[in-house]
């Protein structure tokens, strides 16, 4: 695909743009999979932690037995050796789950930053509240769309 992309760029600015291109797109990518696999973990970790009202004091972080872990890599394993030979087919999966768990998400960050942030500068207002809510409930309302125009 970035390939394909990149040969519309050769094509409009000149053969230069290619390795140009080629450069930008591997950093792009490389950055937002380093991302991903770095930060989503964390952010979640902390959002277990605060959810968990036994752990919600305790300042370590959300520890996960090496069982669990193996169970959740290779259930993500098998999608990806299934769908290896189809990339398109491979990409286009992971960008529909990620679009639809992303409203769940969202609504857990807002709930925790509503919820244990103390009163002081960091502490969201009303209308900022309001405005995230009604952003985790715009992000549902286009998943559901998404999937009805999926399933029909």
């Amino acid at each position: 695909m970035a390939a394909a992309i990149s040969e519309v760029y050769r094509d409009v600015l000149g053969p230069w743009a290619f390795p140009m291109f080629m450069v930008a797109a591997f950093c792009a990518m490389f950055s937002t999979c380093y991302i991903v696999m770095d930060g989503f973990p964390r952010s979640l970790a902390e959002a277990l932690r605060l959810l968990s009202p036994t752990r919600r004091h305790n300042k370590k972080p959300w520890t996960t037995p090496y069982w669990a872990l193996l169970v959740v890599a290779w259930l993500a394993v098998i999608p990806i050796l299934i769908l290896v030979p189809r990339p398109v087919l491979l990409t286009k999966t992971a960008a529909v789950l990620g679009f639809l768990v992303a409203p769940l998400y969202y609504a857990l960050n807002v709930y925790c930053a509503a919820r244990f942030i103390p009163a002081g500068p960091l502490r969201p207002s009303k209308g900022h509240l309001a405005a995230a809510w009604a952003g985790a409930a715009a992000m549902l309302a286009a998943s559901i769309v998404f999937l009805y125009s999926m399933l029909g």
